[in-house]
């Protein structure tokens, strides 16, 4: 196969390339609230799930944890998430705090429009429900 056939048909290159068109949409959209689009993800799951280890959170999110840990700190001294003490042989639990409830609130219909955009580019209907599974899928299989 030449390089060009590899360059048509790599799934980690378009996939890549199309989270980070993606990614720097959402950031841009919540950027005038102070958020980025994986905080905002971040603050979604634990609104959600309420506490989470770090551990957890992260393979909730397909992070590792270090990641995890150097995108919480932003919001931890934001206040907005609270992390617990590590204490002998006990992770550490993550939790949403009220003011973090309030900002995630107040970003929601900045992401709704771009979730809108994102949702109408695909072509509505059942495209997004199939396209998440099959990303799924593609999660599973590695």
């Amino acid at each position: 196969m030449d390089a060009r056939m590899i360059g048509e048909n790599c799934a980690c290159y378009h996939i890549r390339h199309a989270a980070r068109v993606i990614t720097r949409a959402y950031d841009e959209a919540l950027k005038p609230v102070g958020l980025r689009g994986p905080q905002f993800s971040i603050l979604t799951a634990l609104k959600v799930a309420r506490n989470l280890s770090i551990s957890r959170l992260a393979q909730h999110m397909g992070m590792d944890r270090t990641t995890m840990s150097r995108n919480l700190r932003p919001l931890e001294r934001q206040g907005l998430v609270s992390v617990s003490a590590e204490g002998r042989g006990q992770a550490r639990t993550i939790a949403i705090t009220d003011a973090g409830a309030r900002r995630h609130d107040e970003a929601v219909p900045r992401w709704r429009r771009v979730q809108d955009k994102a949702m109408g580019a695909l072509g509505g209907g059942d495209v997004w429900p199939q396209l998440r599974d099959r990303l799924h899928q593609l999660d599973a299989a590695f």
